[in-house]
């Protein structure tokens, strides 16, 4: 048939679309407009860098994603964190999470660089909740750390659903 296009939705535009649900507000309240075709051209081009994606799946719907970059320089960089607003308080994150912590087996002695942008409260809860520590800010957003051996304890506990020990 001339002129059909294929249907099928590929896991690149399941990761756009969901970006384009979750970063809209954020990058509006910096003054920015999210573009999906920008998007999925850096998407493309850190795959072929080498990053990495961990997906989660409910009902054949991507629900959340982590993509991350493998040690460089003795660290690890989380690209991006992403979760379903329709998901946003069950406990889709720690199987996720847990796959994370299976990840990062290989490299205990690295550290994981994250970041937030300032206005994404949620995330920046969840940074701190898993123990990263704030290092600084750059264009809008938090820069956070932590040793991926500490990091990975607290996913295991925290993908197993054992609280945290409370800190004084």
């Amino acid at each position: 048939m001339q002129g059909a296009r294929s249907s099928r939705v590929t896991l690149s535009d399941e990761i756009v679309a969901l970006d384009q649900v979750n970063m809209t507000p954020h990058l509006r309240s910096a003054g920015e407009t999210f573009d999906p075709a920008r998007r999925r051209v850096d998407l493309a081009r850190e795959l072929a860098q080498g990053a990495r994606l961990l997906t989660l799946r409910r009902h054949d719907a991507l629900v959340a994603y982590l993509e991350y970059l493998p040690p460089h320089d003795g660290a690890l960089r989380v690209k991006s964190l992403q979760v379903h607003p329709a998901h946003h308080g069950t406990a889709v994150l720690r199987p996720l999470l847990a796959q994370a912590a299976d990840a990062m087996d290989g490299w205990p002695d690295a550290l994981l660089q994250s970041g937030a942008h300032a206005s994404n409260a949620a995330s920046i809860r969840l940074h701190r909740g898993l123990g990263f520590r704030w290092v600084g800010e750059r264009d809008g957003r938090f820069l956070f750390e932590a040793k991926v051996a500490v990091l990975r304890s607290t996913l295991l506990r925290f993908s197993s659903g054992t609280p945290r020990a409370a800190t004084p």
